[in-house]
């Protein structure tokens, strides 16, 4: 048997083991935590739609869209406008698509196409019909380019919009045509510009009766 002494140190030997085992334990689960905790550095790639887009143009702009039932211009906020191509079953399409700065939000998503009204209001300022996501149908918006010393000037625009809205108007009487319609080329014209005049009616219509332009 050992003597007193003996056992009391041996006893606070093993105390003392178990007790570091426990500490260290105990700094071993806080390091795992705290690395299990740590923020992940991998790059998590975001999916915008435009993949497979070819980007044409692009500027900065401010955005304001006509509400028809207060009949006035609401302002959508600073944005970045696209000019998007896109090559579909053998076919060219054409889409604008604006973003908001900063959040990157999705204010218009729209094919362009024949009959989509296009009105340049100044030197800056033009108007367009769009589809937006947060909209069942067709809105007016006013696009404002060129208001900063960085933003481009707003003739690029007009001029690359303007060509694609008269290409995809051909390209519509041509289908129309060979479809057998036998709808002749005023008389398609006459279509496309009766759907952009209603749109023009509803938005004078509103600021007659009261609303201001926005800018």
């Amino acid at each position: 048997m050992l003597p007193l002494m003996a056992t009391v140190l041996l006893m606070e030997s093993q105390r003392t083991h178990e007790q570091h085992d426990f500490i260290a334990e105990a700094k071993e689960a806080a390091e795992k935590k705290k690395e299990h905790d740590k923020p992940s550095t991998s790059v998590v790639a975001v999916l915008t739609g435009e993949e497979n887009d070819i980007n044409i143009f692009q500027t900065a702009c401010k955005l304001h869209s006509f509400d028809k039932e207060k009949k006035t211009w609401v302002e959508r906020g600073l944005s970045q406008i696209r000019i998007n191509q896109r090559n579909e079953d053998g076919e060219v399409h054409h889409r604008i698509v604006a973003r908001t700065t900063g959040n990157h939000r999705v204010v218009i998503n729209s094919k362009v196409h024949g009959d989509m009204l296009f009105e340049r209001v100044d030197s800056k300022r033009l108007k367009i019909s769009a589809t937006s996501p947060d909209s069942n149908g067709i809105q007016i918006f006013l696009v404002t380019i060129g208001f900063s010393k960085t933003a481009l000037n707003s003739d690029e625009f007009c001029t690359t919009l303007e060509g694609l809205i008269k290409k995809e108007k051909a390209n519509e009487l041509s289908k129309t045509e060979e479809e057998g319609n036998h709808c002749d080329y005023g008389a398609c014209e006459e279509a496309g510009t009766e759907k952009v005049a209603k749109l023009k009616i509803q938005e004078e219509e509103g600021l007659q009766e009261g609303a201001e332009s926005c800018c």
